[in-house]
């Protein structure tokens, strides 16, 4: 009976580690652009600075493009370009 229980306690472990794994990799926030319309990059913290220099302006329009946008409650992103307001 005791190795019954102990071959079920281990075959969990494998599903617990793959749960606890998931949810560290999904509770920081980030923001990661993707590098096709500028250069590839990694934002940390909790306000996040995206300027111009991250994308690309084409006539009057500045275009980002993202592998990853999370932003969690309490934390902020700001864009800023050549005529931005705050």
């Amino acid at each position: 009976m005791k190795i019954t229980t102990r071959c079920h306690r281990i075959r969990q472990l494998p599903i617990l580690a793959c749960i606890l794994i998931s949810l560290t990799a999904t509770s920081q926030a980030d923001i990661i652009t993707d590098g096709s319309v500028g250069p590839s990059e990694t934002l940390g913290g909790q306000d996040y600075h995206i300027p111009e220099g991250l994308g690309t302006m084409t006539w009057q329009n500045l275009f980002h493009s993202f592998q990853t946008f999370s932003v969690f409650k309490g934390e902020s992103a700001t864009f800023t370009g050549p005529d931005a307001k705050q």
